[in-house]
């Protein structure tokens, strides 16, 4: 491009003026720090994600075995009453 092209097209350069800056280089003194606009690569992470679904695995590993836990709780209570009966049973209708 010819300086005649430029000076055509933009005024300031015929005045003689510096020109402006537009809307993204205004912005830029006004914005945060990178640290508060967070990532500025814009790529995936992958970490988040997978510690979220490893934290999810084992709270349901532990739901389960707390469940597991319970369950092995209410045999033995089973047992418990299976064996009072039969203990009652034993003392009362047999004679001694």
């Amino acid at each position: 491009m010819t300086q005649g092209w430029r000076e055509d097209k933009c005024p300031s350069v015929r005045a003689g003026k510096r020109p402006r800056a537009g809307g993204a280089e205004r912005g830029r003194a006004h914005a945060p720090p990178l640290s508060l606009r967070g990532r500025s690569d814009g790529g995936f992470c992958l970490f988040r994600p997978v510690i979220c679904l490893l934290l999810m695995m084992l709270l349901f590993l532990l739901l389960l075995l707390l469940l597991l836990l319970l369950l092995l709780l209410l045999l033995l209570l089973l047992l418990l009453l299976l064996l009072l009966l039969l203990l009652l049973l034993l003392f009362f209708f047999l004679p001694l």
